[in-house]
């Protein structure tokens, strides 16, 4: 034979025994003679040790195995038919008289030990000043401004950052905003969040409500009221809408407050201390509004005229592939002031913000002599909306 034939050789990993080239190669030459040299069946001979293959009871495992054999009989608690009478070792079985006797409870000295007085209806039997309800004046319904808000603002509804050196924002002068944490608003997350409140050239804006419900849960919604309403009785000449605790607080205005707080703006952006600001107001079309112009101030859910939008808007999270697309036409039918700045000014802005206060002017407040009387933190406690240069909401505080 004149042929030339590679022999393959599989050696296992650890396999350290020495190789044998020549002897493999002749078993391969011998292997490759027999299967040519005829056409008859061959057994070639088989060199492993045949001892590997034998079964070892070490290396047999049951497949299913058998239910373990109960060495006590435990008796099994079985229930009584209903009607049939209990047995004497009945453990639910009791009997009347080995209860404790039940003890009463003195409500005269439970009163005397809260602190709480007992009414004592008057000898003549009238009613005593200050006994049972409080004389509280009946609930003032609220008239809300639904006209368009665009000969409010004076124009122009934008001013740009004036063009001037900026001087860092000093911390120990105008320190941030630290009373609540950021809230991320999908897709932002807290790592995003925090690597937007570092990014040192990076610009954001806030937006502030000022008639309607933002498009984000957990932000704040905000009223316009009507003209000068003021209940003769308020310690605050704005009355306050209470929000249900799952709320947030709802912003109260007033066309007199609004005003005052653009010129308040525009006194930081002039003052130049938190870098270039640019001021725009926003004003949404008259068909936005609801057909409410009333509210009673306790009742919350059915007189609010935006209740209905807040509590069914579309969150910037919603997995609906037209979720941004709602989010702004939801945006266009509120009416918000928005505030663009740099990111390292954005918490020093905020709690600016917070600390706002709003005088009013003589005559606004019934009985009070003169405007520096009262002032009003019309903004404190309010959710705002931070959006990025993209105009994507962030976060929320």
């Amino acid at each position: 034979m004149n042929f030339k034939i590679v022999v393959h050789d599989f050696v296992a990993v650890g396999d350290t025994s020495p190789t044998r080239t020549a002897q493999q190669l002749e078993k391969g030459r011998d292997l490759a003679v027999a299967c040519s040299s005829g056409d008859q069946w061959v057994t070639p001979q088989s060199t492993e040790d045949s001892s590997m293959f034998t079964l070892r009871r070490e290396r047999l495992y049951q497949y299913c195995l058998s239910p373990p054999t109960l060495t006590t009989r435990i008796k099994s608690i079985s229930i009584p038919e209903w009607g049939q009478p209990s047995h004497v070792d009945d453990p639910d079985r009791s009997r009347l008289y080995d209860l404790q006797e039940f003890e009463s409870t003195d409500f005269q000295t439970s009163l005397m030990h809260s602190g709480i007085g007992l009414i004592n209806p008057s000898r003549r039997g009238k009613r005593v000043q200050g006994d049972g309800l409080s004389a509280s004046e009946p609930a003032k319904h609220l008239r809300l401004e639904t006209c368009s808000l665009l000969d409010l603002i004076p124009q122009p509804h934008f001013i740009p950052a004036p063009a001037a050196k900026f001087r860092p924002v000093d911390p120990s002068k105008i320190p941030p905003y630290q009373k609540t944490s950021p809230s991320p608003i999908t897709p932002y997350d807290a790592a995003a969040v925090d690597q937007l409140l570092n990014g040192r050239y990076r610009r954001a804006a806030w937006l502030i409500p000022v008639r309607g419900s933002l498009p984000w849960d957990g932000a704040s919604t905000a009223v316009i009221l009507e003209g000068t309403q003021v209940a003769s009785r308020s310690p605050s000449p704005i009355p306050c809408l209470h929000a249900p605790a799952a709320q947030p607080r709802a912003i109260t205005w007033t066309l007199d407050s609004l005003q005052h707080l653009w010129s308040f703006l525009g006194s930081i952006q002039q003052a130049k201390h938190l870098g270039p600001l640019s001021l725009s107001f926003h004003a949404a079309p008259v068909d936005a509004f609801s057909t409410r112009d009333s509210i009673s101030e306790p009742v919350w859910e059915s007189n609010h005229p935006y209740y209905h939008q807040l509590s069914s808007r579309h969150t910037a999270g919603s997995p609906d592939d037209f979720a941004t697309d709602i989010c702004r036409a939801h945006l266009e039918g509120v009416d918000y002031i928005k505030v663009f700045h740099d990111m390292p000014c954005s918490l020093s802005l905020r709690n600016i913000l917070d600390a706002y206060r709003y005088e009013p002017v003589n005559g606004e407040v019934p009985g009070r002599s003169g405007a520096n009387d009262h002032k009003i933190r019309i903004l404190k406690g309010a959710h705002l909306v931070l959006m990025d240069e993209c105009s994507k909401a962030a976060f929320l505080m």
